[in-house]
């Protein structure tokens, strides 16, 4: 008699667990990194998923039925309705909205909305600096927030509610109300997708989400360019900035994540590229908010799984800085043979494909070729996953299938 899905969920928890600690297990776990494939590659569209995630059910079964992956990559399109009715400023999505093509990818737009000259009065205030300042700014249709001021509000005299009763605030507070309904119909359907595929027997990659608080506030609040200039420009009050969100985040994420019931915390890394930053610049400003990060979720006995953007060869001796065999660190662009040599006994790191190898139009052969190529310098003695270097779109099933079968090949111990 075969495994029962539950014996299966097991199995494939131990192979990736193994590989963490860096043990010996049966074979090299295979992970694939998966985005707009789960439409573009079983006839949806992005904008289809992105209305309704529940599209998806019949996708998930198709697709770990055909790939048997150890680990699934949980769906992460964005809600267009929650999007819409927030009116995000931040991006931009397929539809109607912006009168995008159906198939084009979400598209983040890197924006200021706190300028220059606004630290002191971040620092005096943060979260009604954010309220008043950021989130009108971000969020279009809660515009109305800037005329909420708590000190005012927190009066004795009953009158000092007054901004309530002005119209951009009610319009602000009900479009939030809607937003929420939105997104809670949208979490119940992506709960539904998640659940399904765990009883189908597999892990989730990505269910559960944090980022470094380096990132965090370069995206979403003083945008990216501005934050590297300000390591050179105003390099302590940057610093006093992270620490405090970090402070507020990093404790609420992990939270979230024991709630949630996560093993795996995905991390993604957006502004820690060897092109990004010196390597002196990393390591103060970068690496010790994205350490005390990695050090919550292993206090939380959750393992870290940071996807390390761009090229990180010159970051490997920094990211020994942790408790060994408590951390998985996947890369898109990094040297195998040094990440190998200078990871062993300290983490386990998943790279080796490149996606560019899956594209339509790819040769089978090469996929094949690389996956050994790969499997020889990395695999031996444990500690390895294999993934792929970018998450996976419009890639060609014959060569993602070479790769499937490569790895059970090639990765076996």
């Amino acid at each position: 008699m075969g495994n029962t899905n539950q014996e299966e969920m097991i199995r494939r928890e131990k192979r990736i667990s193994d590989a963490v600690e860096l043990k010996l297990t049966d074979r090299v776990p295979f992970v694939p990194q998966i985005g707009n494939f789960y439409a573009l590659g079983y006839g949806l569209t992005i904008q289809n998923v992105m209305e309704d995630i529940t599209t998806l059910i019949p996708v998930m079964e198709q697709y770990i039925r055909k790939y048997d992956p150890d680990m699934v990559y949980a769906p992460g399109f964005y809600p267009a309705a929650v999007l819409e009715c927030a009116e995000y400023s931040n991006a931009r999505w397929p539809g109607t909205y912006h009168n995008l093509p159906e198939n084009t990818p979400y598209q983040f737009i890197d924006r200021e909305y706190m300028g220059e000259d606004d630290y002191e009065e971040y620092l005096r205030d943060p979260s009604g600096f954010l309220f008043g300042r950021v989130l009108p700014q971000k969020f279009r249709g809660f515009e109305g927030l800037e005329y909420l001021k708590a000190p005012v509000m927190c009066g004795q005299a009953i009158f000092r509610l007054a901004s309530l009763s002005l119209p951009p605030v009610r319009a602000a507070l009900r479009r939030m109300i809607e937003t929420g309904e939105a997104l809670q119909k949208n979490l119940s359907g992506l709960s539904e997708v998640n659940s399904y595929v765990k009883k189908m027997g597999y892990p989730l990659l990505g269910d559960s989400v944090m980022v470094n608080p380096f990132d965090d506030f370069a995206d979403n609040v003083r945008g990216l360019i501005a934050t590297i200039i300000d390591m050179k420009t105003d390099p302590h009050r940057l610093n006093e900035v992270l620490l405090r969100w970090g402070d507020a985040t990093i404790p609420a994420g992990v939270s979230q994540a024991k709630r949630a019931g996560s093993k795996f915390v995905f991390i993604p890394l957006h502004c820690g590229a060897d092109n990004f930053m010196s390597l002196e610049n990393y390591n103060r400003y970068y690496w010790p908010h994205l350490k005390r990060l990695l050090m919550a979720l292993i206090d939380a006995e959750i393992i870290p799984v940071p996807l390390c953007e761009g090229k990180y060869t010159t970051r490997l001796e920094t990211l020994t800085d942790i408790p060994s065999g408590k951390v998985v660190y996947f890369f898109e662009d990094v040297d195998l043979e040094r990440a190998k040599s200078i990871l062993s006994g300290h983490a386990c790191f998943g790279a080796g494909m490149k996606t560019q190898l899956l594209l339509q139009g790819s040769d089978p052969g090469a996929v094949t070729e690389e996956t050994k190529r790969t499997l020889d310098i990395c695999a031996p003695g444990g500690g390895f996953i294999m993934t792929n270097s970018l998450s996976m779109d419009n890639v060609d099933h014959a060569c993602f299938e070479a790769w499937r079968d490569a790895v059970r090949k090639y990765g076996i111990y």
